[in-house]
């Protein structure tokens, strides 16, 4: 299958990349990865590439329902006698990695609730491993109407995503909370940021709020940031539609 090796394909060359790169002196890894892009580099997370301690995820979710939501990729499959199900099984392996530890690690998804082929709503679905592996994880909704709007919007956002996961110093324990933030804002450009290394960290850090519906104050304007708290697990929700 096309995927699986995509995967494999893709590890191998940040590898490569990060070897090399450490050979020039450089320490610190991350990754900003959007659409079906994101969804590989959820599979490089971990033990399977350790050094990339953050990142911003630019939409994602379930994998296979995201190619059936398509109709040219859902045909596509149909008539190689594929249904959902049968993808969804294939597909397990991937869609449910094994971390390993990825304690100090922080990651960012973007995503919009009107987004049909990646709906924020089936990202939240899959942050239980990652809390329990020992990340930090939070979910930033952006304005969008698609899916390509959703994942223009998230690159709009970019430098901003990629700052909050950069913060300095540890990682928070993230097995007690989580934050979703929603952003009103309306993005006014279709530019795609070119993300490049460098050697100075951003100092923003997600929030921790322990009662749902506070504003955070520190957020940018025309931005709300709220966290769910369950007293022993991050727990989030999210209406679709």
């Amino acid at each position: 299958m096309i995927l699986p090796k995509l995967i494999s394909e893709v590890r191998e060359d940040i590898r490569s990349r990060i070897s090399k790169l450490k050979a020039e002196g450089v320490t610190e890894f991350g990754f900003f990865g959007s659409s079906l892009g994101s969804f590989i580099l959820y599979n490089c997370i971990g033990r399977e590439i350790p050094e990339l301690h953050w990142g911003v995820f630019n939409t994602g979710g379930n994998i296979a329902r995201g190619v059936w939501n398509m109709p040219a990729l859902r045909q596509r499959h149909v008539e190689r006698g594929w249904s959902l199900p049968r993808l969804e099984e294939a597909w397990a392996k991937h869609q449910w990695p094994d971390f390993g530890r990825l304690d100090g690690c922080r990651f960012v998804f973007a995503s919009s609730r009107r987004d049909k082929v990646a709906p924020l709503c089936d990202i939240l679905h899959y942050l239980g491993p990652m809390f329990r592996a020992g990340a930090e994880v939070s979910v930033y909704e952006v304005p969008a109407i698609s899916h390509r709007t959703a994942v223009i919007a998230g690159l709009w956002k970019g430098p901003q995503l990629v700052q909050t996961v950069r913060a300095i110093g540890p990682a928070t324990s993230s097995r007690s909370s989580a934050t979703v933030t929603a952003d009103r804002e309306s993005p006014h450009s279709r530019h795609a940021w070119s993300l490049e290394w460098r050697r100075r960290s951003g100092s923003a850090v997600v929030g921790e709020d322990q009662h749902t519906g506070n504003t955070d104050k520190s957020a940018p304007p025309g931005t709300r940031r709220h966290s769910y708290y369950d007293g022993q697990h991050a727990r989030l929700s999210a209406r679709c539609g």
